[in-house]
């Protein structure tokens, strides 16, 4: 029980991090590579769709549970924190292509504290949550029961 708490909480920490790297530098990375914010928000969609439609149909996605021979390492929950729990499972690419289009959308700093807030509730609420079943949730493969 302890392990899985310990596990909670690094989980929910290092995808504070990585929210608020992406909230506060998401549209100078894309920027870099010279994508604008419309572009993304575009291609963040069709992302968001192809995700939706294979949940839809009950298809396992690799960018969110790993790929089979990362589904195999799964035993060693401590080593696993980062990756591949918090990224890409938590924060895939749905997740980071949504932070970055609803930073783009903040006009103002109050408005990018708006949404830092929003996220901050949704990790704790995840962390709460996952605390008794994380490791069960995990360890047992999609559309398993």
């Amino acid at each position: 029980m302890a392990q899985q708490r310990s596990l909670a909480l690094k989980i929910t920490l290092f995808s504070a991090i990585i929210c608020a790297v992406i909230l506060l530098a998401g549209q100078q990375i894309i920027g870099f590579f010279g994508i604008t914010v419309d572009q993304f928000r575009i291609a963040g969609g069709v992302v968001l769709a192809h995700i939706a439609w294979s949940m839809l149909n009950g298809n396992s996605i690799t960018s969110h549970h790993g790929s089979d021979a990362e589904q195999d390492h799964m035993q060693d929950l401590a080593s696993l924190a980062f990756y591949p729990i918090t990224f890409p499972m938590i924060l895939g690419p749905g997740a980071i292509a949504t932070l970055i289009i609803y930073a783009g959308q903040a006009d103002t700093a109050a408005g990018l504290i708006g949404v830092g807030g929003v996220v901050g509730v949704i990790l704790a609420l995840l962390c709460c949550s996952s605390r008794r079943s994380l490791a069960r949730s995990i360890a047992t493969p999609c559309g398993s029961s």
